[in-house]
């Protein structure tokens, strides 16, 4: 049976190769410093990864609102004034607060930052 396309690619052996690319470097990087560089991505103020058990609460605010006739959707909420919103990207659930909303990618590179982070355990 021939081994799959992907072993023969150049990248099929470097971990965490999106991020690398994304923060420019050439290493591992262990999952508060993936954090640290993230909350560094432009308009971020605060990121933090969601405990499991804090996860599903917000899951449960999520499957609320429909039951209460509000549509379904991403869940924002205010801590003050400013404004939370949560990324999930299997296992892992990040609190984001931003300088009002996303700059352009930054949504999707948070999406790959929690995948990572899902990887790593």
């Amino acid at each position: 049976m021939p081994a799959p396309e992907e072993n023969h690619s150049d990248s099929f052996s470097i971990r965490q190769l999106e991020l690398r690319a994304i923060f420019g470097v050439d290493r591992e990087m262990n999952p508060e410093e993936i954090l640290q560089r993230a909350r560094a991505l432009p308009g971020m103020r605060n990121i933090a990864r969601v405990s499991p058990q804090d996860m599903n609460t917000v899951e449960s605010l999520k499957n609320l609102l429909p039951n209460l006739g509000f549509g379904s959707g991403g869940l924002k909420l205010y801590s003050g004034s400013v404004p939370l919103e949560f990324v999930r990207e299997g296992s892992v659930m990040l609190a984001v607060q931003t300088d009002g909303g996303f700059a352009p990618g930054v949504r999707e590179t948070l999406m790959i930052v929690a995948r990572e982070l899902g990887r790593l355990g």
